[in-house]
């Protein structure tokens, strides 16, 4: 006897993961204040019962709203990739809606904030070995 559970696709599944690991790594500021711990809990739950493409994206999109432009902007600077930053908002409304699409659009993400949280995971890393050896004079 088997339970009726749906047997997601792999693409599905691993557009889940992607998404799930990018909001995951995302600072606070990084996304706007209505993004609290309870709609963060609400949103992962939600992510996690999606079962088509549509649900997904539209998690996906809740959680594309929820991001701080202003932080992205920032992340974009430093780079240079002022062009990638602004394909990367103005063409998620329009993608199509596939997982191809949109795991190039989660590519395209992760391509852009990837360095900023690389230099923020450095900097904190740098204050905790410092603290270290303080504590230990």
């Amino acid at each position: 006897m088997f339970l009726k559970h749906k047997v997601l696709s792999s693409q599905l599944q691993s557009l889940k993961a992607a998404v799930h690991a990018i909001e995951s790594a995302m600072p606070e500021d990084a996304l706007v204040g209505a993004w609290t711990k309870s709609a963060h809990k609400l949103w992962v739950k939600r992510l996690r019962r999606t079962s088509t493409m549509a649900e997904f994206l539209q998690v996906l999109t809740d959680f594309v709203g929820a991001i701080n432009e202003d932080w992205l902007i920032g992340c974009s600077i430093p780079l240079g990739s002022n062009s990638l930053l602004e394909e990367i908002i103005s063409c998620f409304p329009t993608m199509p809606q596939t997982s191809s699409a949109v795991a190039l659009w989660l590519v395209k993400l992760d391509d852009l904030i990837a360095p900023h949280l690389e230099r923020l995971h450095s900097e904190k890393k740098q204050e905790m070995c410092a603290r270290l050896k303080r504590s230990a004079c």
